[in-house]
């Protein structure tokens, strides 16, 4: 049972801390964000339902729990199979749920990559956390971290490459991943806001009424801007710097039918 309790109390703390931020977070709203029906969450919360492995693997995905945790809990969940099939590949597994996990939510692996773009990149650690302003260490391990995701490789000339084209993410899919990525976007516009000249950055806003019926072309609109954008960029004079553009549309009346 110890793992049937585990599971609930992730589940449990997860939806008290969506409830704080937003004291409309009804059972129904969480579960609609976990995938699953409003019954089936409020069953496992109650104890009436066993979380089987199966289960448990889509809870933990769309909980978007960091990797220990998430691991932890699959290994108490999936005790017969680790000890069978999954026991001797623990480790890597674990270690590629963390690379995505960090990938997704660390501002510093795209920057890294587009950095490495630029004819004037190093892959020295040293150098990377100079031009990012960030701790050797953690320039390090990102480094090793997009090497090992096959984002990066080493030329056998010693140079770089970006092996990739794009990291991207999905787009107007429910995950708690990409959600810490966008507070963490809006937490570093915050800190630029403070600390960029206004020559060197853009902070505009607009208010407008709209219907939420056009919500969809309004998201076309801004992903071909964001790619118009990005087009001209490329073919403009040698880059030197990364530079992050973030949109937020979001409405603030409270929206009708909202549960």
């Amino acid at each position: 049972m110890e793992e049937q309790l585990a599971i609930r109390s992730s589940l449990q703390s997860q939806l008290t801390a969506l409830r704080s931020r937003n004291p409309r977070m009804s059972v129904r709203g969480y579960a609609r964000r976990l995938g699953i029906s409003a019954g089936t969450l409020s069953l496992v919360l109650l104890g009436k339902r066993r979380v089987s492995a199966k289960l448990a693997r889509k809870l933990t995905d769309s909980m978007a729990l960091p990797p220990p945790e998430r691991g932890a809990l699959l290994d108490l969940i999936e005790k017969k199979a680790a000890r069978s099939n999954r026991r001797p590949n623990s480790d890597r597994y674990l270690r590629m749920e963390a690379d995505k996990y960090f990938l997704l939510t660390e501002w510093e692996n795209f920057a890294i990559l587009n950095l490495a773009t630029m004819n004037a990149f190093q892959g020295d650690p040293d150098w990377i956390a100079q031009r990012l302003g960030i701790p050797r260490k953690k320039a390090a391990d990102a480094m090793e971290r997009l090497v090992r995701s096959g984002y990066l490789e080493q030329l056998e000339s010693g140079g770089w490459r970006r092996s990739k084209p794009s990291l991207t993410t999905t787009e107007d899919t429910p995950n708690e991943w990409i959600k810490k990525s966008h507070g963490d976007t809006l937490t570093l516009a915050q800190e630029k806001l403070g600390t960029i000249p206004v020559p060197q950055r853009d902070f505009t806003w607009i208010t407008f009424p709209m219907n939420p019926k056009t919500l969809a072309s309004a998201k076309k609109m801004i992903r071909r801007f964001q790619d118009e954008l990005m087009d001209q960029a490329e073919v403009e004079n040698e880059p030197t710097e990364v530079y992050r553009m973030a949109v937020q549309l979001f409405p603030l009346t409270q929206l009708e039918h909202q549960n």
